[in-house]
């Protein structure tokens, strides 16, 4: 994009920065928007963890940034985390909710917690990717590693959701 059209359309470099972050988290909860209690959560879940692991393959400076703006504080997301995220929130929690009163997944689980766990574990191999290709004694991962990742990934959420 030319010089003048990021002046165009960006008045500063917190806006241009903040478009940015926004652009990423848009990507990642896109899919995880998709989800419907009448969808199977198998299947779902299964879609999302791949989703998110390859998006960590693909875009792994994308999740770096997010990380690093999350561990600062969030201060430039004040306005992002609002009122409309907190909803949104609470709709992907009532997705589980629905699936654990339908009796399609394990009632124990917490379905904030779950979701906080999907992320985490799927982000992990964008942020910390240096440090799991050290302890696989690698130089860096190649896609099977991110394959071979998700599909333990879902393997363990899966059962340990009761889905399966």
């Amino acid at each position: 994009m030319p010089k003048a059209n990021i002046h165009y359309y960006f008045k500063n470099k917190p806006g241009l920065y903040l478009a940015v972050v926004s652009d990423i988290i848009d990507l990642w909860d896109g899919t995880f928007s998709q989800i419907t209690s009448d969808d199977d959560p198998a299947e779902s879940l299964r879609h999302y963890i791949r989703k998110k692991i390859e998006f960590s393959r693909q875009h792994p400076q994308a999740s770096r940034i997010f990380a690093t703006e999350i561990i600062s504080g969030g201060p430039n997301l004040d306005g992002y985390f609002s009122e409309g995220y907190v909803q949104w929130f609470e709709s992907r929690v009532d997705v589980f909710r629905e699936w654990q009163r339908r009796g399609k997944m394990d009632s124990s689980i917490e379905p904030a917690h779950l979701i906080f766990l999907l992320w985490s574990s799927t982000q992990h191999y964008a942020d910390f990717n240096f440090q799991i290709a050290s302890a696989l004694n690698k130089p860096e991962l190649q896609p099977a590693d991110f394959d071979t990742a998700a599909t333990t990934l879902t393997h363990i959420i899966l059962k340990g959701c009761g889905v399966v």
